[in-house]
């Protein structure tokens, strides 16, 4: 119960914090949309090895995810690409 508590707040800071950077600074909500897109698309790569991994007996766990964990997981993508957005580590990646 509280980790669903702290899930959803989680959830619900990423969502409000997009809303409003996209009010005051749509540049930089452009370049953290950027940056959260590449990074999820690293993060459902390395899912998908993980999937693949335990598909051919190379891991021995079981995998499952819930709708809120992955919700989770991509409001954490998003901070991390919000604190990022003011390096330059990801601009020839995003194209800047």
């Amino acid at each position: 119960m509280v980790g669903t508590v702290i899930e959803s707040i989680i959830i619900f800071a990423a969502i409000v914090s997009s809303y409003l950077l996209l009010k005051k600074n749509p540049s930089k909500a452009r370049k953290t949309f950027a940056i959260s897109f590449v990074l999820a698309f690293a993060v459902i790569i390395a899912f998908a090895l993980a999937q693949l991994s335990v598909q051919f007996k190379l891991l021995e766990i079981a995998l499952s995810y819930s709708p809120i964990e992955v919700l989770v997981l991509m409001a954490v993508v998003y901070w991390i690409a919000f604190v990022s957005a003011k390096g330059t580590l990801f601009d020839k990646i995003i194209g800047e």
